[in-house]
């Protein structure tokens, strides 16, 4: 059931007792009855029934073979007959149990065939219909029975569609079953046939829940509540849509209750939407309308729609509806308590009741009452608190109660307010909202009360503004109030501000009071107060700020507005208040300005700013000093000098003093400021200043300089100014207070520059000012002066006091020679002149042309200059065109070298081919190595040296010591243009008659001649050859050349002629990039590889016919090595000729020569690519004929390959290896000659070549053999009958393959082969095991080889090989060796075929038991779901059932909680006070027995001393007890050591008597002895 409470099914069934009346009916099932009809007799009519049958049978045919009714049984016809007879006649009952019981026991005993057994049912089946059409219920028992199933079911259809209850009833007694009439059943409901329903639903079997679910429906929508109650209770799912919806349009309260109630009630969903429905169909307020909705709650509906629904209701009003969906569990807060909103803005409190009586959290709580203010206006004041504090009791708190308490401000609601404080609500909310509408309200108990709830500084700071607009008594209360609880802030600051200027002086000064009083900082606004009130002069207003803790800054505000007061005993007043006060700062400088700038300037104002206001006279850079300076005012400036000015000051109050019109007053002004400590560029500039001014006191540079002002200022400007004046007697004041030596080098400058008088004078007293001690200057002076060109005298002037011609290693000198002053420059070379300066001289010197050259040159050379620059001269010189040949030979007269920037003077001339000039160098000459040089460039610059002048040159040169290799390249250059330049040929001569090298750079010089072919000039070199190690490259050329074979030829033979003309060329040669170079032999046969001419020469002449090369024989080995045997027959197309061959093995070429990589032989690649003959030709020269290349394979190898039969038989007859895979060659290409030949030299056709993956020769046919042409197959059978008949094995299978499938896997000819290799005599053989193919554990036949797409052929052939197999019998096989086999198999073993179907057997009989299994599983799972159910619906029902009892033990909680907490607030009240009554008692009990210890104490404390007396008393006895013992005890101690002492005294005396006797008796005589003296026993 749906329904988990039990409260809530006791109130459903109190809403509708029909529904549990119809649902509690019980529907006893149809059990099968046990009548009897037998009577006594009855089996003997029915016997006579059956003979009478049989005569009449008997009557009716002919009698030949019989002539009476036979007496065997009755067989089953003559039965049935009589059965129908019985049931179409309506007869007795009983014989026809007889009969019908006879007829089943003849079945049993004769066991009928299964078709006879099913002929007989359909008989009784047929006659059971007959007996319903004849309505008679009691032969409808009797008959049913004996029927089966389907008749039972055809029977009873027929019943109940002729509505016979009685018949429908017996067929469903004895195992009719009633879902083979669903559709009348259905019709039934419809035509509302109860009784039928309720027989077919009290049936045996039961109705299927379908069919149940699809009348349901049409019970429902015909109010039927008996119908609708006996289908649910069968099992009918009342969740079906539109169900439950139907009933509750109907307003039918059974059947809704019902269906609640029912075992498959509606789902959650299904009562959510019915709600729905029930609240907006039925009429609104209606008796009915409410019962629906309560039948629905109490069902379980509680979702969103019921949320819903309950908002609706609050829409509408409705009070019993909505404390319906509240009571049971309807969300209140659904969409944000959207209901409560609701309800509050209409004011409907009884609605607001029911609302709050369910369940409310903390944060709708919150959000409700956060909106109370704006929808709370239907609501009466009275109950607006009621309505609050449920809220807050439900958890509203925090923000939520601001807005509230504002509203509550605003309204003037004092109860919510203190309701609202003692929740703590904040009123610092919203900038404190509520306590700045208090304040605008001027409600001082609300602001009171707010107050309590302890705003910020900030919120009191808020509130200040506020108080302009509220009257002054109570602005005055409120702001004592705010300041008290701590309000600070800006606008508290303002507020201060404000008060300070108001005009209202009685209410002003206590508020200002109250500000002060609380510490409010009187600095605010940057002294905004102390400002306005000094403006206004308000005294009493200042001093009570002063009571404050204002800042200097604060106080200085004041100054500027007092200053402009018209009072002036005020003013006075007012500035003493505030720089007594402490008004320090910039504002007190202002102020002075202020006081200065004033007319007259009140001077005790200005003092007491001076003196208590500490102005700073040099405040705004010195303004109060340059404000006097300007006004001229010495007694003023005089008084602020006083004052400490500083140097910036006065520096900046100078210029202005400076600038007085008034002489008088400029000097005095000027006088003081300087006594006061005007220094620096200020002063300098002063200086500057009084000599530009015209109305400057003539005393004033005087005083200047007295006061320490500089001349040197910017570089001497004054001394400058008075030159360009040339003021003479100024020059000398000037001059006198130490002038630097810049100073004086910028007025000599300017000497210079401008055309003054007395110019020889002012030069005096300047250089007298600067003697000795600036050189560098009077130097420089020198310079410019030569430079203007300046007289002879002037220069004089200058040197006379101490100028140097060397400075700047002889500027002077080259400025007179710019110049042209050679007067000049005679005075300056009469001086000590450096090698610096006269090298600068020559330089400037050599920039001269012509005649002057050659003169102001002579004179600087005269003055002895020596130098490089002499060398760069000759180098100009030679360059020169025409050449001066009188400064050349000055220059080299003077000591210029020739071999000057590597000889370039040499070289300049050789390359102008000038021989005079070169002459004249060659004489000056001092090292050799200098022509070789000018000779090597020369010859490289180009060939125009090979010419007539070029030719003179050269033999200048040569005759001057030209040698070595440059001459020997000169050489070869010379050979190189021999036969294109005609002085070429003259050139070689004079070389070689020089003794020019021709073995230079490995004979260069004969390689180009061989490369001309010109015998002559060979001959020449040749003859002129100085060693032999040249000839080998030389050689190397003869082949490398372009040359015809009869030159070649002519210059091998003038090699040959020469003795070591052919040198050893059998080693490597490497060229000049050291690369080796190809042997000549390889050179020869590349260039002439048909003739022996050129081969047969080099052989001669003993080089080695086995020199070796790189080569690429395979692309895979890369280079590798090859003797010129086999690189000849290596070349394509035969391109060697077979002469060239003889030739070489003729001269004993190795014909067994392996190639480094492939180790290819010559007999190899001729077995490969040559005739037989060249074959037999190298087998008869040695050649190995079993030699293998890399791969393993042999010159028969590679003949086989090729066919050539008459090759194979001179390698087989020069007894070639035997199975080396030659016949598998053969075989694939299909030569059968070669074949058959190689079976004839005993090669085996079974042998497994390793090189062709160990396949047998006719199995590598079979899989390489390309036979795709109708003449191949006639070459195929022919090699295939040949290696049959060399035995060759048909049915060999080596690697899992049998040699039929290479014949199916050829890529190509796989028919061709297939039809050859079968025709050959394997089609006898085509399934033997042999010829299977296994792989992966399965067996393949050829034919299921192809179908199952193993063969390595394209795809297109597998249909003909498919019919050349079946064709020759092939039967498919395909089977699996061991396990399970696959679902094809095919043509498999006996064996395999039994162990199969044992898998078989075992695998359906596994699917059984796991069929069963899953079965078993399903019906588990089933249970489960059900025990699921049943469990979920339970624990709904706890949980309902927990959370009524938590809510009423919430309830009670809260009730319990809040009397607890009044008793505890009463408990704890009572406690406080008597724990102040204890406490005092404590405290007075305390004291006493303060007091009592303390006496105690002080007892305790003289008993402790007596005792300690007495104890004191008792120790010293004891101790002097012990010490007395001591004593005593030491002095007996004493007395015994003396005896004892005596004691051992006394021993050693004795020891010693004893000793002393003993030793004079060994001193007696010698005649005792011992035993005989007078001690002796005698």
């Amino acid at each position: 059931m749906a329904v988990s409470n039990r409260v809530s099914q006791a109130r459903l069934e109190q809403l509708s007792p029909n529904a549990v009346v119809s649902l509690n009916k019980l529907y006893p099932r149809l059990r099968k009855e046990h009548l009897s009809f037998t009577c006594e007799g009855d089996d003997i009519i029915a016997e006579g029934l059956l003979m009478q049958k049989r005569q009449e049978t008997f009557a009716s045919k002919s009698h030949i073979f019989r002539r009476q009714p036979s007496k065997l049984q009755f067989n089953k016809d003559e039965i049935h007959t009589v059965i129908e007879r019985i049931v179409l006649t309506n007869g007795s009952l009983g014989v026809l149990d007889y009969l019908l019981a006879k007829a089943n026991d003849a079945k049993h005993e004769k066991n009928l065939f299964k078709h006879q057994q099913q002929t007989m049912k359909r008989t009784i089946n047929s006659l059971l219909i007959s007996a319903v059409g004849m309505r008679q219920p009691y032969m409808v028992y009797v008959l049913s029975q004996y029927s089966d199933e389907d008749g039972l079911n055809e029977a009873l259809y027929v019943a109940v569609s002729g509505r016979d209850l009685e018949c429908t009833k017996m067929l469903l007694q004895n195992g009719g079953d009633p879902n083979s009439c669903q559709q009348a059943f259905l019709d039934a409901a419809v035509r509302g046939n109860t009784p039928l329903i309720d027989l077919f639903l009290s049936a045996e079997k039961r109705m299927a829940v379908s069919c149940l679910d699809q009348v349901l429906p049409t019970a429902v929508a015909s109010g039927s509540l008996d119908m609708a109650s006996a289908l649910l209770k069968n099992g009918a799912n009342g969740d079906l849509p539109e169900v439950l919806e139907n009933a509750v349009r109907s307003g039918n309260v059974d059947i809704v209750v019902a269906l609640i109630l029912a075992d498959r009630p509606p789902s959650k969903d299904s009562l959510d939407g019915a709600v729905d429905i029930a609240f907006h169909i039925t009429e609104s307020s209606s008796d009915i309308q409410r019962i629906l909705v309560e039948a629905l709650l109490c069902g379980g509906a509680n979702g969103e729609v019921v949320s819903k629904t309950l908002l609706k209701a609050v829409e509408r009003s409705d009070e019993h509806v909505t404390s319906l969906l509240v009571t049971h569990g309807a969300s209140v807060t659904y969409n944000s308590a959207e209901a409560i909103v609701h309800a509050i803005k209409f004011g409907n409190t009884k609605l607001l009741a029911s609302l709050f009586s369910g369940r409310i959290d903390k944060q709708h709580a919150s959000h409700l009452l956060t909106m109370f203010p704006k929808i709370s206006s239907n609501i009466p004041s009275s109950k607006q608190l009621a309505v609050i504090s449920t809220l807050v009791e439900r958890g509203a708190c925090g923000y939520a109660l601001q807005p509230c308490l504002i509203d509550a401000v605003q309204r003037n609601d004092l109860a919510i307010v203190e309701y609202f404080m003692s929740k703590q609500a904040s009123v610092d909310y919203d900038n404190a909202h509520a306590l700045r509408c208090a304040v605008s309200s001027v409600s001082l108990p609300l602001f009171e009360l707010l107050l309590k709830g302890r705003p910020s500084k900030e919120s009191l700071e808020l509130c200040f503004p506020l108080l302009e607009a509220v009257p002054s008594k109570p602005r005055l209360s409120m702001a004592t109030s705010l300041l008290s609880a701590g309000a600070r802030g800006e606008e508290v600051d303002n507020a201060l501000v404000k008060a300070v200027m108001s005009n209202f002086v009685e209410e002003k000064e206590p508020l200002i009071y109250e500000f002060v009083r609380h510490g409010i900082d009187v600095n605010v606004c940057g002294g905004k107060c102390f400002q306005e009130s000094a403006r206004a002069g308000d005294v009493g207003v200042l001093n009570i700020l002063l009571k404050g803790v204002p800042s200097p800054m604060s106080l200085a505000q004041g100054i500027i507005p007092a200053l402009g007061l018209p009072n002036s005993d005020l003013r006075f007043t007012i500035l003493d208040l505030l720089v007594s006060a402490g008004a320090r700062g910039p504002v007190v400088d202002e102020g002075l300005l202020y006081v200065i700038n004033d007319k007259p300037v009140d001077i005790p104002l200005l003092q007491l700013l001076l003196d208590k206001g500490v102005a700073d006279v040099n405040s705004n850079n010195g303004k109060p000093i340059e404000m006097a300076t300007k006004q001229g005012n010495s007694d003023l400036l005089r008084l602020l000098l006083s004052y400490n000015p500083s140097h910036t000051s006065l520096n900046l109050a100078f210029p202005l003093a400076l600038n007085l019109q008034d002489c008088s007053i400029q000097y005095t002004i000027c006088h003081r400021l300087l006594a006061a400590g005007v220094k620096g560029e200020t002063l300098n500039s002063g200086l500057l200043t009084v000599q530009r001014l015209p109305w400057s006191h003539p005393s004033l540079i005087e005083l200047l300089l007295k006061y320490g002002a500089n001349v040197n200022f910017k570089n001497g400007a004054v001394v400058q100014k008075a030159v360009k004046k040339s003021d003479g007697k100024q020059l000398e004041l000037l001059v006198s207070h130490a002038p630097s030596t810049e100073t004086i080098s910028a007025a000599l400058d300017i000497l210079l520059e401008a055309d003054v008088k007395a110019k020889h004078q002012m030069a005096t007293i300047l250089l007298a000012a600067g003697r000795d001690r600036m050189p560098t200057a009077v130097n420089k002076f020198l310079v410019e002066a030569v430079k203007l060109k300046s007289d002879v005298s002037f220069a004089k002037l200058i040197l006379r006091f101490g100028a140097s011609v060397n400075y700047g290693n002889g500027q002077a000198l080259r400025s007179s020679i710019e110049t042209h002053s050679f007067d000049v420059l005679a005075l300056l070379l009469e001086q000590d002149v450096t090698k610096e300066a006269l090298e600068t001289a020559f330089n400037s010197c050599w920039n001269l042309q012509g005649a002057e050259r050659y003169q102001y040159t002579s004179k600087v050379l005269e003055s002895g200059f020596r130098g490089q620059h002499l060398h760069s001269a000759l180098a100009d010189v030679v360059q020169e065109n025409p050449c001066d040949t009188e400064t050349l030979q000055l220059l080299l007269k003077n000591g210029a070298s020739v071999h000057h920037s590597n000889n370039f003077p040499l070289l300049h001339a050789a390359m102008l081919m000038d021989a005079a000039m070169l002459k004249i160098l060659l004489e000056a000459i001092s090292d050799r190595n200098a022509i070789n040089d000018v000779f090597k460039q020369l010859v490289s610059s180009g060939n125009f040296w090979l010419s007539s002048p070029g030719l003179l040159v050269i033999q200048q040169l040569l005759a001057n010591g030209a040698c070595g290799d440059v001459i020997d390249h000169a050489l070869a250059t010379s050979v190189e243009n021999f036969g294109i330049i005609s002085e070429a040929t003259d050139a070689v001569d004079i070389l070689i008659r020089f003794g020019a090298k021709v073995d230079y750079e490995d004979g260069r010089a004969l390689k180009l001649a061989i490369e001309k072919n010109s015998p002559v000039l060979v001959k020449r070199l040749l003859d002129s050859l100085q060693s032999p190690r040249s000839l080998p490259a030389a050689f190397s050329t003869i082949m490398s050349s372009n040359l015809t074979e009869d030159a070649t030829l002519e210059l091998i033979e003038l090699f040959s002629q020469i003795p070591g003309g052919i040198p050893d060329l059998n080693n490597s040669l490497y060229d000049a990039d050291g690369l080796q170079q190809e042997p000549v032999t390889f050179a020869a046969l590349r260039k002439w590889p048909r003739g022996t001419k050129i081969l047969e020469a080099l052989l001669r002449a003993d080089i080695l016919a086995d020199q070796t090369i790189p080569y690429i024989i395979e692309s895979k080995e890369g280079y590798e090595q090859v003797s010129l045997l086999l690189w000849a027959l290596l070349q394509p197309q035969q391109k060697v000729s077979p002469y060239v061959i003889d030739c070489l093995l003729k001269n004993e070429a190795n014909p067994n020569f392996q190639s480094t990589g492939s180790c290819q032989t010559p007999l190899l690649i001729a077995a490969m690519e040559r005739t037989p003959d060249m074959v037999l030709k190298l087998i008869q020269h040695g050649a190995d004929v079993s030699i293998c290349d890399a791969h393993g394979r042999t010159p028969l190898f590679y003949a086989s390959r090729r066919g050539q039969l008459a090759t194979m038989r001179h390698l087989l007859n020069a007894n070639a290896t035997v199975d080396d895979g030659s016949i598998h060659e053969a075989a694939r290409e299909l030569h059968t000659g070669a074949v058959k030949l190689l079976i004839d030299y005993g090669h085996d056709p079974n042998f497994p070549s390793m090189t062709h993956d160990g396949r047998s020769a006719l199995a590598e046919l079979c899989l390489k053999s390309a036979a795709d042409s109708v003449t191949g197959l006639g070459r195929l059978r022919q090699t295939i009958d040949a290696l049959v008949t060399g035995k060759a094995e048909l049915t060999l299978n080596r690697g899992g393959k049998p040699i039929l499938m290479h014949a199916l896997d050829n890529p190509t000819g796989c028919t061709n082969v297939t039809k050859a290799l079968l025709a050959s005599g394997l089609w006898k053989r085509i399934n033997d095991e042999r010829n299977f193919y296994s792989q992966g554990g399965f067996i393949f036949s050829p034919t299921m080889y192809i179908a199952k797409d193993m063969q390595q052929s394209s795809k297109e052939y597998a249909p003909d090989l498919l019919h050349i197999l079946k064709a020759n019998g092939c039967k498919d096989v395909f089977y699996r060796q061991n396990g399970p086999q696959p679902p094809d198999m095919v043509g498999a073993p006996a064996d395999i075929l039994a162990e199969d179907r044992r898998q078989k057997v075992r695998e359906r009989r596994l699917q059984e038991q796991e069929e069963e299994h899953q079965l078993a599983l399903k019906c588990e799972m089933e249970v489960a779901e059900q025990q699921k159910l049943v469990m979920k619906q339970t624990h709904s029902l706890r949980l309902q059932q927990d959370r009524e009892v938590a809510e009423n033990r919430d309830a009670i909680t809260v009730n319990s909680a809040a009397l607890q907490l009044r008793l505890e607030a009463n408990a704890a009240a009572q406690r406080q006070r008597i724990a102040d009554q204890q406490r005092n008692a404590a405290l007075q009990q305390q004291r006493a027995l303060n007091q009592l210890r303390l006496e105690a104490t002080k007892e305790e404390g003289r008993l402790q001393l007596e005792y300690q007396k007495s104890s004191t008393a008792v120790q010293q006895g004891i101790f002097d007890a012990r010490v007395t013992s001591e004593s005593r005890r030491l002095k007996e101690l004493e007395a015994a050591n003396e005896r004892q002492y005596k004691r051992d005294t006394d021993l050693l005396s004795r020891q010693e008597r004893l000793m002393a006797g003993r030793k004079s008796m060994l001193a007696d005589d010698g005649r005792l002895r011992i035993g005989q003296g007078d001690m002796s026993p005698d």
